[in-house]
């Protein structure tokens, strides 16, 4: 991997337990294989986090480089508060902002999640409007997680609108 990446992480309630921990051992893990020449953020989506920009917590809200510094801040900060389980999956909104805020030079997005929207938007809505939030990312590769398979349908259909990759864990 090289160059600008987002990890767009569900804090939802359902993540509960192995899921979220799986999401955090793989994220953190593919963070530690950055190098200073890539650039990267972190954003937590959940029901809990209402009084935020559309239930999203950023880590930074713009792309950093992957210095060993910025790496053990993201490493923390994904194993901290931001990532504990919590409220609804609102997916839709999170979804819409990570596309307005991230720049459109970016490679890879990585949106990981363990099943269906649920608040601010279905899915059926998601797939409709997001062809339109992601058409300013030319280049970039949506990769589509689902942990534990309960939105793989919803999954596969959104990598497949970016000509994306859907992988199952």
């Amino acid at each position: 991997m090289q160059g600008k990446f987002v990890f767009v992480l569900d804090a939802s309630g359902s993540m509960y337990g192995s899921r979220i921990a799986t999401l955090r051992a793989e994220t953190t893990a593919t963070i530690a294989d950055l190098t200073e020449d890539d650039e990267f953020d972190c954003a937590a989506y959940g029901g809990q986090f209402p009084s935020t920009q559309n239930y999203t917590v950023f880590l930074w809200g713009t792309l950093l480089p992957a210095t060993d510094g910025n790496k053990g801040s993201a490493t923390t900060w994904v194993n901290g508060s931001s990532t504990n389980p919590g409220g609804m999956t609102p997916s839709y909104a999170c979804l819409q902002k990570c596309c307005q805020v991230y720049p459109s030079d970016l490679d890879k997005f990585f949106f990981i999640t363990d099943g269906y929207p649920n608040i601010t938007g279905s899915s059926s809505q998601i797939l409709a409007d997001f062809p339109g939030w992601w058409a300013k990312f030319e280049d970039c590769e949506l990769i589509c997680v689902c942990i534990g398979g309960g939105g793989a349908s919803f999954m596969q259909q959104l990598a497949a609108l970016a000509g994306g990759t859907y992988v199952a864990a």
